[in-house]
C-alpha cells in the first residue's frame, strides 16, 4: 500500500472459538507490541485501527504487524501488509506549447506533456479556461507518462485575429495520492 504521510484506516477480522478475542493490536516496523502499538477498535464483526504514517521516512517500506490476543492470553503475531512510504510529488510538464505558453488560437491546437514520479503516476488531468476561473477538463490520449489532447480554440478568439487568451493547467497524481500542478 502506497502512503504519503496521511492517516490510513485498516480493517481486520479476528475470531477465537474458545475464549474469545481479548485484543487486536497493530504495529508498524517491528513486532514489539509493548511500545508504540495501537489497539484496534471492535466494530460489529471486524476491528478497525488508524495508522499515522506522518513519521515514516520517505522512500522506505515498512511492515505492518498484527497481534491478536485471546481472553486467556494466547497470542499470534503476523505481518499483514507493507506500506511503501512516498511523500514525493510527481513532476508534470507541458511539452507543447512549451514554456512560452503562446499558441495561435482560432484553430484546433495540440497540447501535450509528460509526467514522472519516483514510483507510479496514477492519473493526469489537463484543463483549459478562457477566464482563468471556469475550467474544462480535456480528454487526453496516450498514457499518464506521455499525454496529448486537442482543443478547439475557435470560441476563444473573440475578434478573429488569432490573439485570444486560453489558460492551461495540468496536474499529476501518484499512487500514494501526492499531487503536483503546472
Amino acid at each position: 500500500i502506497a502512503v504519503n504521510g496521511n492517516i490510513i484506516k485498516a480493517k481486520f477480522e479476528a475470531q477465537d472459538g474458545d475464549s474469545g478475542i481479548g485484543s487486536v493490536k497493530i504495529k508498524v516496523g517491528d513486532t514489539d507490541f509493548t511500545t508504540n502499538s495501537v489497539t484496534a477498535t471492535k466494530i460489529a464483526d471486524y476491528y478497525e485501527v488508524e495508522i499515522d504514517t506522518s513519521t515514516l521516512v520517505d522512500g522506505t517500506t515498512q511492515n505492518v504487524n498484527l497481534e491478536v490476543t485471546d481472553n486467556v492470553q494466547n497470542r499470534i503475531t503476523t505481518n499483514v501488509f507493507q506500506l511503501a512510504v512516498d511523500k514525493t510529488k510527481p513532476v508534470i510538464n507541458f511539452t507543447n506549447p512549451g514554456t512560452s505558453g503562446e499558441v495561435t488560437v482560432n484553430k484546433t491546437i495540440t497540447v501535450s506533456g509528460n509526467a514522472s514520479d519516483n514510483n507510479i503516476v496514477s492519473s493526469v488531468k489537463v484543463e483549459y479556461s478562457k477566464d482563468n476561473s471556469t475550467w474544462t477538463t480535456a480528454t487526453t490520449t496516450g498514457n499518464v507518462y506521455n499525454w496529448a489532447t486537442e482543443i478547439d480554440t475557435t470560441k476563444y478568439d473573440t475578434d478573429a485575429t488569432g490573439l485570444g487568451t486560453l489558460y492551461l493547467r495540468a496536474s499529476a497524481t501518484d499512487e500514494a495520492g501526492n499531487v503536483s500542478e503546472y
